[in-house]
């Protein structure tokens, strides 16, 4: 039987205290800003200023896992993809090392494509409910999602029919792990930029070319790190 993916219920056995109830409105805090600054606190998320995480190409060996669920065994199984690692340990030192990674120092704009699924695919609905993404609209994206330095590279992922194009601006500040430098907005062609697990963007502005592929214009939205401040 699959269970949902959930970060805490898997991966964390530390049990954080609730708070009091509080009557006025303030911003909630959530588990995983508690987390980060516990974390942040015992120096495990000491900024190295790398540029790419350690596990950058290896990512879509459970990607789907993320996506569609998985048995806790798929989680908990060495692997040889991962050098011999289990997913849960590859995900509990992938998710540090993306809040360890060096801030970027200029806006960035990346590409990524899905091709159609066929609708007897279990990614179908998912795959639809992306497709009739409207401005506004927050897209998220659970696994570590890839995206690609040029748009010619990305559409080798396209079908000849329908599918989605991303256009994904990236904004100064952001810490996504990257296979070389910036330069004027753009990696040279060929590169690669992945995004921390559990990502969200907000789409911005919605065409349609005349192949039949939806153009998604989005933003990548920076998670919430105040707790660096606290």
């Amino acid at each position: 039987m699959k269970i949902p993916f959930n970060l805490y219920k898997i991966f964390h056995s530390k049990i954080i205290p609730q708070k009091p109830q509080v009557i006025h409105q303030q911003k909630k805090i959530l588990f995983c800003q508690e987390m980060w600054k516990d974390e942040f606190a015992d120096g495990a998320v000491k900024d190295l200023y790398n540029s790419k995480v350690p596990y950058h190409g290896r990512f879509n060996a459970f990607n789907h896992l993320l996506i569609q669920g998985g048995t806790p065994e798929k989680f908990t199984t060495p692997n040889t993809l991962l050098l011999n690692k289990t997913v849960k340990e590859v995900i509990t030192e992938s998710d540090i090392d993306f809040k360890r990674l060096k801030p970027i120092s200029e806006p960035l704009t990346v590409y990524r494509c899905i091709g159609e699924k066929p609708d007897f695919f279990s990614e179908y609905k998912l795959y639809l409910k992306k497709y009739n993404t409207k401005p506004g609209d927050i897209i998220y994206m659970p696994e570590y999602a890839y995206s690609a330095s040029d748009i010619n590279y990305a559409k080798c992922f396209l079908s000849d029919k329908n599918g989605i194009i991303y256009e994904i601006y990236v904004p100064k500040g952001a810490r996504v792990s990257l296979t070389d430098s910036i330069q004027n907005g753009k990696m040279p062609p060929g590169n690669e930029c992945v995004f921390p697990r559990a990502s969200k963007f907000l789409c911005t502005e919605r065409k349609m070319d005349k192949n039949g592929h939806v153009h998604l214009m989005l933003k990548y939205i920076l998670p919430d790190e105040s707790w660096r401040k606290q």
